[in-house]
């Protein structure tokens, strides 16, 4: 008498291992997402780090003065201090902003002269009278950062 063994898969094996795809592909897709927010994330934080360079430069060159807007969609006196790599494709408003505390689109940064990042609240800033500059900006997901330079 032959001993004859069935060759191939049961249907539990296939239903494991497609149950095993299926959660990595899962957990594939929920990273993605994340991945590019942070991607996003830190591209904000170096633009914010060049422009307050940029802005740092404009005063060390123009005793002391901060640059001059007219118009917040533009900042023409800044453009030649910026790197020719980095890109200001970002409105920035200079002055002081009526509601620091709502900078939740992530395509505008507020630039403020003589004014402190607050310690104790994430994004938001103190006006005072030093001659620091703060950045006012919003990271994904709508979270407001400062940062001073």
């Amino acid at each position: 008498m032959k001993n004859s063994k069935a060759k191939g898969f049961t249907i539990v094996e296939v239903l494991f291992v497609l149950a095993i795809g299926g959660l990595i592909l899962m957990m594939v897709f929920l990273a993605i997402p994340a991945i590019n927010r942070w991607n996003n994330n830190s591209k904000r934080k170096a633009d914010v780090s060049a422009i307050l360079q940029a802005v740092s430069d404009y005063r060390l060159q123009n005793m002391g003065r901060f640059p001059d807007t007219t118009n917040p969609l533009t900042f023409p006196a800044l453009s030649i201090y910026v790197a020719t790599n980095v890109t200001i494709k970002i409105p920035i408003v200079s002055g002081l902003n009526t509601d620091p505390n709502s900078v939740t689109d992530s395509s505008k940064i507020y630039i403020y002269n003589n004014a402190l990042c607050d310690t104790t609240t994430t994004g938001k800033f103190i006006a005072g009278g030093s001659r620091d500059i703060v950045a006012l900006y919003a990271l994904d997901p709508s979270m407001s950062q400062c940062r001073q330079l």
